[in-house]
């Protein structure tokens, strides 16, 4: 995948039937991503599991079979002619790396594990492309290579003993600068010491005189490279130090028992084993990679963290006082008939329990399938009244969403009797009081508005003869599309023309529709939010209407991929736009579960929208966000983009927020997110000198993150009871506690990962 114009070197991932390396001058690492191998090397043969790695030394050959279909290969094609350029030294190193070798169920080597984690972070670097990012990689590469030849390079001759810094230098300097004229002398003159005394502590902490472990070095090397390349003899032994072929022949008989010519026809690879095997892979595509490396690295928790943004700030807290009122909290059941459902009721009892719940939204009333008739039998509706019972009775308001479908059975005429009928039985069910607590939502259609605004102003009448005051409002629809924005001007220009009173305005805002990612002008996704307000805003004064404004269906960022689409961790997003929100809206919408979402009759967009639970009932982040934005209490003292203070008496809340905005179009799926972090450095005054009890929340990838946690354990559906009760722990807000003793300020210094959340609560105790 890598252009080799620019890098010395070749990531891919491959999948298909066999693989066959054959000799070259390049080094190869290879691992398994999924799946499993057999691979052929040298005439033994190994399974190559996840987590084995090994290294195929130049001019060494392999051949690798895939076990399945869906099992895939990484591999790293190392070019040591361009690293000899570059290095403006000969580099032609050889590695003992083989995994395979240890049995499977020992641990595995640390070496190993070490070695597959530089693996990683180098194609990490390669496919999340960022300002420097040619330096980042080769950093990552040479990273890489130092540890290669440090943990897999074999040492010889192995008589070293215990040795101090001056001669463990020397040594790595011998193993670095082998084929290259080295002199004791020049060593002694680096090191500040006289030449006797360290020839003599050599040979005392080597064994052997420093000529001697020169020439063996060398002639290690030079046994190597007979093995393995077709070089002539002659080069190899000037490539590996020797002044003439003549003294190199010499050294190399005394050494071995044997000529150069005759060790290289016993031992050379060409005549150990033949590979007959014919190559039949695949390489994978940019994006197909980054959708499985997205994976793996957060397993592997191979994440760059060199986007890092400072933030320096003297803060003075304002004496103007803002009371914080954060918008009603209101939650999506989907259908009514969503509520029959067990993990319906198990997912709300826990929200309600837990969350500042105000409004529970349903789409239209609960039938329990009987064909409805003016002397309909109360048991009839039984399933919609205990539904109403329910919400009464946590002192919650329901939010019913009434629209007719054209695809309904009924007639436009028999559907709004049905919900007359409906409303009579819950209001002489439930009684008047409670009944004027629920918010009655209306759909209206963009055909057939003259008729559709008809059967409104009837349904207007019926209910205002039915309670007093009843809180009626419409659903404007999604105000960032022409086609909406046109109707919604249409029904409001008839509802202020009648003198009809509405009481609440919904609306739904999706920033990751396509159409707003245009290549000439992008709409800020920082203002998106806003920008929505004030469009309905202007749409409702044009014809001096007022009532509450309520997103009751919206989302933050998603992605439009298969794999990860709307996973990534968002919650510094949702804080933030709930923060910015609560000054204009009066009301925001989640999803409760996946229950909800799965619908059959939303639309795939609607499916990938902000909910408080994942299958299971395990939380996602928007419920760990909420839970975080509950602890904030009294009014607000300061605020800017990434910094948040509220004071209530006391005790001092201070939000720090890291939120990260991309195209959708670039999530995860199509090109692994750059782990971008912020670190703080404030200096907040106008402290009371005291103790302090702190208190720190933190909401990341790492704390909360669910995609995070469950990745490491190998995804939903491989989940047993265990991991189930493993996640459930695991998904919640961290907390910190300590006790701090202030002066007159207060310093903050916090790191935040990808739209990660911190609170620190100080809370006074004492002087």
């Amino acid at each position: 995948m890598s252009d080799k114009n620019s890098y010395p070197f070749n990531l891919n991932l491959l999948k298909g039937n066999d693989y066959v390396a054959k000799k070259s001058n390049l080094i190869r690492l290879f691992f398994i991503v999924e799946g499993t191998c057999l691979v052929n090397h040298q005439e033994a043969e190994y399974t190559m599991l996840e987590k084995d790695i090994f290294i195929l030394n130049t001019y060494d050959q392999v051949w690798v079979h895939f076990n399945s279909q869906d099992t895939i290969l990484g591999s790293i094609e190392i070019d040591t002619s361009q690293l000899s350029d570059l290095f403006q030294i000969r580099w032609q190193p050889y590695y003992e790396c083989l995994s395979m070798k240890q049995h499977h169920f020992i641990q595995q080597d640390e070496r190993f594990t070490q070695l597959r984690s530089l693996v990683l972070s180098l194609f990490s670097a390669f496919f999340t492309p960022i300002n420097d990012s040619v330096f980042l990689i080769y950093n990552k590469l040479f990273d890489l290579i130092s540890y290669m030849d440090e943990a897999f390079q074999p040492v010889t001759p192995q008589v070293v003993h215990e040795q101090d810094d001056v001669i463990s230098s020397i040594l790595k300097t011998i193993n670095q600068r082998y084929a290259q004229p080295i002199l004791l002398e020049d060593l002694a003159k680096e090191s500040f010491l006289s030449y006797n005394y360290l020839s003599k502590k050599f040979k005392e902490q080597t064994g052997e005189t420093f000529r001697e472990y020169l020439k063996q070095i060398r002639l290690n090397h030079a046994a190597k490279e007979l093995c393995q390349s077709d070089e002539s003899i002659l080069k190899i032994a000037v490539n590996n130090g020797f002044s003439s072929s003549k003294s190199f022949h010499k050294m190399f008989k005394d050494y071995f028992g044997v000529t150069p010519k005759k060790y290289r026809a016993q031992n050379h690879l060409t005549n150990v084993h033949q590979i007959k095997h014919q190559n039949q892979y695949t390489l994978l595509d940019r994006q197909s990679i980054m959708a499985i490396l997205a994976r793996k690295l957060m397993q592997a928790e191979v994440i760059n963290d060199t986007v890092n943004t400072k933030i320096h700030s003297q803060i003075n807290l304002s004496q103007k006082k803002t009371p914080i009122n954060l918008p009603k909290m209101i939650i999506n059941l989907g259908q009514s008939t969503n509520w029959n459902k067990a993990i319906v009721k198990e997912d709300l009892n826990q929200v309600i329990e837990e969350l500042p719940v105000d409004l529970i939204r349903f789409q239209n009333f609960l039938s329990d399938d009987a064909k409805a008739t003016d002397f309909m039998m109360f048991s009839h509706y039984q399933g919609n009244n205990q539904l109403f019972e329910y919400i009464f009775k946590h002192h919650k308001s329901p939010m019913v969403s009434l629209k007719y479908d054209a695809s309904n059975t009924l007639s436009m005429e028999e559907w709004f009797d049905k919900q007359c009928q409906f409303i009579h039985q819950l209001i002489k069910h439930n009684g008047v009081e409670n009944c004027s607590n629920i918010y009655f939502e209306w759909h209206f259609s963009h055909e057939d508005m003259a008729n559709q605004f008809k059967l409104f102003s009837r349904f207007y009448s019926y209910i205002n003869k039915e309670l007093p005051h009843p809180i009626i409002g419409i659903f404007l629809g999604n105000v960032y599309e022409l086609s909406d924005i046109e109707s919604i001007d249409y029904y409001l220009k008839k509802i202020a023309e009648n003198v009809l009173t509405i009481r609440f305005y919904s609306y739904k805002s999706k920033p990751n529709n396509v159409s707003l990612w245009d290549e000439h002008t992008k709409i800020s996704m920082e203002d998106y939010q806003d920008k929505n307000v004030v469009l309905i805003k202007l749409l409702l004064e044009r014809y001096s209407l007022t009532g509450d404004i309520l997103l009751v269906d919206w989302d933050t960022l998603v992605g439009h991929g298969k794999i990860f689409a709307g996973t990534f961790f968002r919650s510094a997003l949702f804080v933030k736009d709930m923060l910015q929100l609560s000054t204009s809206l009066q009301g925001v919408g989640v999803w409760l579960n996946s229950e909800a979402l799965n619908d059959a009759t939303l639309s795939s967009t609607l499916k990938n929208n902000l909910s408080l639970f994942l299958d299971l009932s395990l939380k996602r982040p928007a419920y760990l966000s909420i839970e975080l934005l509950s602890k904030l209490k009294g009014d607000e003292v300061y605020h800017d983009d990434f910094v948040y203070i509220f004071k209530q008496q006391d005790t001092l809340m201070i939000l720090l927020l890291n939120p990260s905005y991309i195209d959708p179009q670039m999530s995860i799926d199509a090109d692994y997110i750059q782990n971008q972090t912020k670190s703080f450095d404030l200096v907040i005054g106008q402290i009371n000198k005291g103790k302090y009890l702190k208190k720190t929340y933190s909401l990341d990838k790492d704390n909360g993150g669910i995609y995070n946690q469950w990745l490491k354990i190998g995804g939903l559906t491989e989940l047993d009871e265990e991991g189930l009760n493993y996640l459930k722990k695991k998904l919640l807000l961290s907390l910190e506690v300590s006790v701090q003793h202030l002066s007159n300020e207060f310093n903050v210094k916090e790191t935040l990962t990808f739209n990660a959340c911190r609170l620190i609560v100080l809370s006074y105790l004492s002087e």
